[in-house]
C-alpha cells in the first residue's frame, strides 16, 4: 500500500499535467515519482 505522502504526489502530478502547468513543475514531479520508484495506473 502506498503512503499518502506518495498518493498525493502522483495526483498533483496528474492535476498538473491536466492543467498543463509549468514543465519545469511537472518535470520536478516526474523526477520525484522515479526516484521513489512510484508506479500508477491512469484512468
Amino acid at each position: 500500500m502506498e503512503s499518502i505522502n506518495s498518493q498525493l504526489l502522483i495526483n498533483t502530478y496528474l492535476k498538473a499535467k491536466a492543467l498543463n502547468l509549468d514543465i519545469h513543475f511537472i518535470i520536478l514531479l516526474e523526477r520525484e515519482i522515479s526516484r521513489r520508484d512510484l508506479h500508477f495506473k491512469v484512468g
